[in-house]
């Protein structure tokens, strides 16, 4: 397996998908978003905060909500994954969020993956979740 290393906006990302981090609030609280999440809420007009909040996404780790045809995204599917609390969110919550996301969107072959759990989550996070 490959993995490079993305620099520029997530919404701009030329990839067959991109993945988000959503952190945990209180629960029954609409998950809170990432830096990465926050980038494609504005990108999208605000489409992300509108689906969690509607779908109740809690940002529990694990918890995933997949979306088609987000306008202002370039890549074709966003993949929302619950990272947990973020303060608290190290590498297993990102290797638990990543692997969830994976599956999630696992039912078609995917050239280029776009992961962006966030950068408030904690040292070795990143790398933990592409190990």
């Amino acid at each position: 397996m490959r993995v490079d290393q993305f620099t520029g906006k997530v919404s701009e990302a030329k990839a067959d998908a991109v993945i988000v981090g959503v952190g945990r609030r209180e629960k029954g609280q609409a998950g809170e978003l990432t830096d990465a999440a926050k980038e494609v809420n504005a990108a999208s007009d605000g489409v992300v905060e509108r689906v969690i909040a509607g779908e109740k996404f809690e940002g529990n780790v694990g918890q995933t909500l997949v979306l088609y045809g987000v306008g202002g995204v370039t890549a074709p599917v966003v993949v929302l994954t619950g990272v947990g609390e973020i303060k608290k969110a190290g590498a297993r919550e990102a290797f638990r969020a990543a692997g969830a996301a994976a599956m999630a969107i696992s039912t078609k072959p995917r050239k280029q993956v776009v992961l962006a759990l966030g950068t408030e989550l904690s040292s070795g996070a990143a790398e933990a979740a592409v190990a």
